[in-house]
């Protein structure tokens, strides 16, 4: 075949469809060999039997990046989904709700703190560290995660504030109650 032997017999047309082949990895395989065919059909028709360094570049920038070749096929799977069911990757998924209930939980637990500030910071707690997390994962969620550190941060300060407020005021509630060291309590006589 003509094909075979005008896309062995110049480097750029080689090179091009190596990086054509790797752009179009992820489509479907029979739409990917026929892009590929199209393509060194293409090629052979425009460059002829002699490819010259000038033919072989005009016909290549003509072509355009492989890229935008491989974008204009269609996915063997589409992103984020399990291969032959259409539906959602465990990961894909949990990358779209995992940060909207770690913002939701860290909202909630900031009046959390006004009635029970020991159950309101493990809660904020975990929501900071699910935002890292995903902070670090680079999640396309960034204003989400954002907003759940610091709502999270602001519980775990309220929850500190409130902790030590509770830890300053028990030695006092204490002395006023219970007699000092030292001094001796005497019991009153019974009336009557």
């Amino acid at each position: 075949m003509s094909t075979e032997r005008t896309t062995m017999t110049h480097p750029l047309i080689d090179a091009y469809l190596t990086d054509l082949e790797r752009a179009l990895a992820d489509a479907d395989p029979r739409e990917r060999a026929e892009t590929l065919t199209t393509v060194r059909e293409h090629i052979s028709e425009s460059v002829g039997d002699a490819p010259d360094g000038a033919r072989v570049a005009q016909t290549l920038t003509d072509l355009g990046p492989v890229e935008l070749i491989a974008a204009e096929a269609t996915p063997a799977t589409p992103p984020g989904a399990r291969a032959g069911t259409g539906t959602p990757a465990p990961a894909a998924d949990r990358d779209l709700w995992v940060p909207r209930v770690a913002l939701t939980a860290a909202v909630l637990s900031v009046p959390l703190v006004v009635l029970n500030f020991l159950l309101a910071a493990p809660i904020a707690l975990a929501c900071l560290v699910v935002a890292i997390v995903y902070l670090r994962r680079r999640s396309p969620q960034r204003g989400l995660l954002q907003a759940t550190l610091v709502a999270s941060g602001l519980t775990l300060l309220a929850t500190f504030a409130l902790l030590v407020t509770h830890v300053l005021a028990a030695p006092n509630e204490a002395g006023a109650a219970s007699p000092h060291a030292g001094q001796t309590v005497s019991a009153a006589a019974p009336l009557g």
